[in-house]
Parts: C-alpha cells; sequence; structure tokens
C-alpha cells in the first residue's frame, strides 16, 4: 500500500518540480488522493480530471523509473518532498505509519509526509531529531507543542492527531496541510490589500481561540502559517508555546482523531519498549529557563528578548502578528535583521518605532496604520488586550465601521459611516450631480439664449446708433446708447458715446458766435448767422448744419425764410443783403442796399419781396424776382424790433410743434439771450 502511495506522491513532486503543477496544486492533489480508496488513487486520475496530460504522466513515469533505487532509498525531487542523501534516507520506523518522504525539517525534529494505516488518511508526522543525545528540556518541550496543539480543536488551528513515543523516540501526528507559507501565498497570488487583511484577520481568530484555551504561541510567523488548498490559513508548529498552568493537564496522553476529525478515546503510548510518554506532572515544570530567549527574533515583543517568561502574555502574540501584518502589506519587516544584526537589532526592538507603513505602501490609509501600529507598541499595556481584538478591528476596518484603535470623536464618525454606507452616497451623490448638471445645463443655456438674445440687440442698437451720428443725429443716437444694458456696455459704446458729446460740443460752440436765427416755415430747419459773415442752414432733428453759405465780409445781422422756404435772405454789417437758395445753397441775389450796415431782413408774405433796414433806421423793398429796388423810407427801426420779431417767430413754431424745447433749441435760446445782452450793453462786441 505505502509503496502505491509513494509512487503518485513523488509523480506529483515531480510534476511541481518540472512546472507541471503548481506546488499549491500537487499539494492539493496529495491530501485528495490520500482520502481516496486504493482501487481509485491512480496516478492516471490526475490525466483524468485534466490536472496532467498523458505525455507528460508517461514523462513523469519514466522520470521515476530512473530515480528508484533499492527499498527505503527513494530519491524524491526537491519542491514538496525534501530528498535526503541517499546513507541518511532510511526513514524511522513508526508502528501504524508508512513513511513516504521528508515534507520538512526543524530545530527539534523532522517532519515526514505519512500513511496512518488506521484511519486510513495521509498525515504530517514529525519526529523528534536525534532523540537520544536530546536533553530533558528537549524533550519536555516536544511533548509541550503536540499538548498545547493538541488541547485546540480550531478550523485555522493545524490539528493533532496522535502523540506517543517509540524506542525512546516522541513523536505525534498531525494533519497534513497541502498549502503554502502565508507571505509565500500572499507573494505568488499578488492579492489585494483587502484579501491580506483576511487573511490575517482570519489567523487572529485562530490565534485568539488558542488564548483563550490557555496558550501562547510564542513563534507566529509566515513560516508557521499555512495557507491550505482552499485559502484557508492554519497556524502549526507550537514548540514555543506558554500554556496556562489551569489549562495543563497532568500528562501526556496518545490523542487520536478519526477521519472526520472526532476524538477516539485516547490512550497512553507504550510502545515497542518505549514506556509511559510522559507521566510527569507538567504544573512542576519550568518551561522556559530564566533569561533564555526563545522565539524568532524579527518577530518577538520588546518584553520577549528580556528573556523573562513571567513577563509573557498574549500580547507577545498580538505584536508578533503585528509584524506578521506589517510585513505582509509593506514587503519588509519592521526591524530588518541584515541591517541591525545581533544585539542592534535587539536594541531596536526594545527602543526604536518601526517606519510608519504608510510611506512604505500609499494603500495603508491612516486607520489601518493607526492599527499595525497599535499592534506593535514597545509597551505591551498600549498594545490590543488580545488577538481577537486586534482581528476585530481589522474586520471594522475592512467594513468601513469606526476602529477602536483611536479615539471616535464625532467627525471621525461621520466619516467612517460614510465610508460605511459609501455606496449609496455615491449612488445618491451621482443622482444629485446628474440633477444638478441637468439644471446648470439648462441655466447656462436659457442665459446663453438670453445673452446671446441681448447680445444681438445690443449689437442692433450700436449698429443703429452708428448710422444716426452719420446722420448727425446726436439726440437719436444718445438715447440709443443710453438703452443699451450696462452689463454689455464695452468700447464701442463709450467711443459712439465720446462721438455724440464732441458733436454736441461743436454745435454749442457754433451757437455762441450766432448773432441771428430763423425758423422755416415747416419748423424743419433753422437758418443762423454768425460774426464771421457765414449763414448756416441747420437739421432740427439731426442737430446737424445742412449748409454752409459763406458770402458777406461783415458779422451776418439778420436771416429770414421765404413764406414758402425755397429762399434765404440774409442782411449784413457790410450794408448787403443776399437771397439764397435753399436746396442746394446756391447764392441767388446780392443787393448793395446802404453804406450803413444793415440790421434787419424780412419777406412779404406773399414771398415776392424782400424788405431791409439799416443801423440808421432806413427801411427799402426789394423786388425778388429781379432785385430791384422798389421802395426806400428814412424812419426808426431798431435792432431790437428785428429780435422782438425773431422771438416772435420762435414762439409761434414751438407752440405749433413742441411742447417743450429740444437741447438745440435751448442752444438757441440761449444764444438769443447772449444777443439780447450784447444789445443791451454795446461795449461787449
Amino acid at each position: 500500500m505505502v509503496e502505491h502511495v509513494r509512487k503518485w506522491f513523488l509523480i506529483l513532486a515531480e510534476a511541481a518540480e518540472r512546472g507541471f503543477l503548481s506546488e499549491a496544486g500537487a499539494k492539493s492533489w496529495i491530501a485528495r488522493l490520500g482520502a481516496l480508496p486504493p482501487e481509485q488513487a491512480t496516478a492516471e486520475r490526475l490525466v483524468e480530471e485534466g490536472a496532467l496530460t498523458a505525455a507528460q504522466l508517461q514523462d513523469l513515469r519514466a522520470v521515476l523509473a530512473t530515480m528508484e533505487t533499492p527499498e527505503g532509498e527513494q530519491g524524491a525531487p526537491a519542491g514538496l518532498v525534501e530528498a535526503a542523501a541517499p546513507e541518511a534516507q532510511e526513514f524511522p520506523r513508526i508502528p501504524g505509519y508508512e513513511m513516504i518522504g521528508v515534507l520538512g525539517k526543524g530545530g527539534m525534529g523532522v517532519v515526514y509526509t505519512a500513511w496512518q494505516k488506521s484511519p486510513r488518511r495521509l498525515v504530517a508526522l514529525k519526529v523528534m531529531q536525534q532523540a537520544r543525545l536530546a536533553t530533558e528540556a528537549q524533550r519536555r518541550r516536544f511533548r509541550r507543542e503536540a499538548q498545547a496543539a493538541a488541547n485546540l480543536s480550531h478550523p485555522g488551528i493545524v490539528t493533532i492527531y496522535e502523540f506517543g513515543e517509540v524506542d525512546g523516540q516522541p513523536y505525534f501526528s498531525m494533519e497534513f496541510v497541502g498549502g503554502v507559507r502565508l507571505d509565500t501565498f500572499v507573494e505568488q497570488r499578488d492579492i489585494s490589500l483587502s484579501e491580506s487583511l483576511l487573511l490575517v484577520a482570519c489567523v487572529c481568530e485562530a490565534v485568539g481561540y488558542a488564548h483563550q484555551c490557555g496558550v501562547i504561541h510564542r513563534d507566529l510567523k509566515p513560516a508557521n502559517i499555512l495557507v491550505d488548498v482552499d485559502g484557508r490559513p492554519r497556524v502549526l508548529d507550537f514548540g514555543l508555546a506558554k500554556i496556562s498552568r489551569t489549562h495543563e493537564r497532568g500528562e501526556l496522553r496518545t490523542l487520536t482523531l478519526d477521519a472526520q476529525g472526532r476524538a477516539e478515546q485516547p490512550r497512553v503510548a507504550v510502545e515497542h519498549g518505549a514506556g509511559q510518554a510522559g507521566g510527569a506532572d507538567l504544573s512542576t515544570k519550568v518551561y522556559t529557563l530564566e533569561g533564555q530567549v526563545l522565539g524568532t527574533l524579527p518577530y518577538m515583543a520588546p518584553e520577549q528578548t528580556l528573556g523573562r517568561p513571567g513577563e509573557i502574555d498574549v500580547r507577545a502574540d498580538v505584536y508578533a502578528l503585528g509584524v506578521v501584518l506589517y510585513e505582509l502589506l509593506t514587503g519588509r519587516l519592521p526591524h530588518e535583521p541584515g541591517l541591525y544584526p545581533g544585539l542592534g537589532l535587539i536594541r531596536r526592538i526594545r527602543r526604536q518605532r518601526p517606519p510608519r507603513p504608510g510611506t512604505l505602501n500609499r494603500l495603508i490609509g491612516d486607520d489601518l496604520e493607526t492599527i499595525m501600529l497599535k499592534a506593535l507598541e514597545k509597551e505591551k499595556e498600549r498594545r490590543y488586550e488580545n488577538a481577537v481584538a486586534l482581528g476585530q478591528d481589522i474586520r471594522r476596518y475592512l467594513a468601513g465601521k469606526p476602529i477602536k484603535a483611536r479615539p471616535a470623536t464625532a467627525g471621525y464618525r461621520l466619516r467612517k459611516l460614510a465610508y460605511r454606507y459609501r455606496s449609496a452616497l455615491l449612488r445618491t451623490a451621482a443622482a444629485l450631480i446628474a440633477v444638478l448638471a441637468v439644471v446648470l445645463f439648462s441655466f447656462v443655456r436659457i442665459r446663453s439664449e438670453r445673452n446671446s438674445a441681448a447680445h444681438i440687440a445690443y449689437y442692433a442698437r450700436i449698429s443703429l446708433a452708428e448710422r444716426k451720428i452719420e446722420e448727425r443725429s446726436f439726440e437719436l443716437a444718445r438715447e440709443l446708447l443710453d438703452g443699451c444694458p450696462p452689463q454689455l456696455r464695452r468700447w464701442e459704446w463709450r467711443w459712439l458715446g465720446r462721438l455724440c458729446q464732441r458733436d454736441s460740443a461743436a454745435l454749442a460752440r457754433d451757437v455762441l458766435f450766432l448773432t441771428c436765427l430763423a425758423f422755416s416755415p415747416d419748423g424743419r430747419h433753422i437758418a443762423s448767422g454768425s460774426n464771421d459773415g457765414t449763414v448756416k442752414v441747420w437739421d432740427i432733428e439731426s442737430r446737424r448744419a445742412i449748409l454752409t453759405l459763406p458770402g458777406h465780409s461783415g458779422a451776418v445781422a439778420s436771416v429770414a425764410f421765404s413764406p414758402e422756404g425755397k429762399h434765404i435772405a440774409s442782411a449784413s454789417n457790410d450794408g448787403t443783403v443776399k437771397l439764397w437758395d435753399t436746396d442746394g445753397g446756391r447764392e441767388v441775389l446780392s443787393l448793395a442796399a446802404q453804406s450803413e450796415g444793415i440790421v434787419s431782413v424780412a419777406f412779404s408774405p406773399d414771398g415776392r419781396h424782400v424788405a431791409s433796414s439799416s443801423s440808421g433806421g432806413t427801411v427799402k423793398l426789394w423786388g425778388v424776382e429781379d432785385g430791384r429796388e422798389i421802395l426806400s423810407h428814412a424812419g426808426t427801426v431798431s435792432h431790437s424790433d428785428a429780435l422782438a420779431k425773431a422771438q416772435a417767430q420762435y414762439e409761434a413754431y414751438r407752440q405749433k410743434h413742441l411742447d417743450e424745447p429740444s437741447p438745440v433749441e435751448k442752444h438757441f435760446i440761449e444764444a438769443v439771450e447772449e444777443i439780447e445782452t450784447l444789445e443791451s450793453d454795446p461795449s461787449r462786441l
């Protein structure tokens, strides 16, 4: 039977060595085939289930044939089976077990892969190495490992099946775990941070159970934590465990479990003259000598490095779990042995804080860093009180709940609550953002449309105002500019505004030099005379001079429109009267009236005659058609009479056409008042 098991075991080992299977896959198949009846546990099953091809199996069998040596001296390949030298290959003989190969070696013993005959199963068998030369303290430690694990029944702890002693050589069998070390599993699978945390939380629960049973492991490290084929971490190697006296037993008994893991009737292991395996009162024994440091240094708590077993409690395992967590998440130990060898490393463990995990892995947030550093506190009183508390805080972190390692302020609880329900909050936030986006888009669109319409209206006003300025309609242009929205006014608005102001100022300057004026019969135009001898015709609506009529050598004293508005008569102090055509500004007549200056001029109601008066009081009547002097009369007609006549004409026009004077008319009124002032005070001329 054992030869049959050994053959497919070696086939799987060689398959892992050649890369046909992963190491974890090979171990998984070892466990599966070991649980099958002999007739079903065949290598062909590997081909049937697709683990190997027929060609690969044939190749492996050919290699196996070349590897076989005489009975008991198989050279198993490295990887799953640790091959011993041919001269040391002979396995110890343990009744009830058939050895298959070496699974591993430790400081106290060798672990073999073995086949247990009853119940029929594949097991890991640990045999004390060089037992005949071992001290009593070493034997006690070996028995304590078996006792510590035998008292525990937890899915996360490797189960101890049986303890015994044969010919003075202690041994115990335990569950075969087809898996890999915790750190190797994390590295090979490249799992996420959350998955790594979940593995450590499961280890914490298993170690916490051991603490509740009075067992302190004292040598927790990735090498003592295997991840089985189902991805479940399993704690093993309780060789340095410290057992609470309330959980100790008076003697070590052989503990045998059936294939389903149920405990069978214990029996004292006395086989092949071995005698009673134990029988000593363990409560009187000291498991760790004072001053002796036991454990793996980088994973030891500061108080553990002092070698005082009385000061070590469950918080030493909490520290070791913190180191394991630190190593898995950052890829390095808190205190690297290579950088600080020997006593230097011990001093750093006792005194120096490790680098902040968040500086080594950006995925480690504040809460997770707080958990890790609390587990690694130098003073054990500041650590988690046990492994269960550490595992619970890790699970709180994974669930997005507030952790116990920091004070729970209101803001902190609110942040954790938001993180816990982040999915719902994200959906709500996404919906709100979508609604806000629609509202904002609609607002922007409406505002854009409004702005577009406003801009169109604005530029329409600007264009129309520019046209009015070109037409000299400054008042209308000013009204159009004033109607532009203030927020849209730019340089073009300011430029056109200055043009309006400039032309208004020019008109005002012209008004200041006026000497006389007259309105056209239709009220649309004004004729003005000035000191420079020029007559101008103004368009009232646009306030623009539409005709400039030069011809007098002296100041123009009086102007008048013919009744039909076709002609303008102007009189000057140069002694002449001139008639102008209003259509083109052509000079029709030039009458040399008198030697003294002419002060006023007027048309007859039928427009056929024009009369003038001089500063000497002489009045003359002229024919418009031929310019013939019809009448001359000496008398007294003052300048004031002429002004009164002009004012009367303006008042008649205003009452007929306007309710309020326009700005242009106001300028002319001011000019008339100025002329009256000059009349009353001739010295100002």
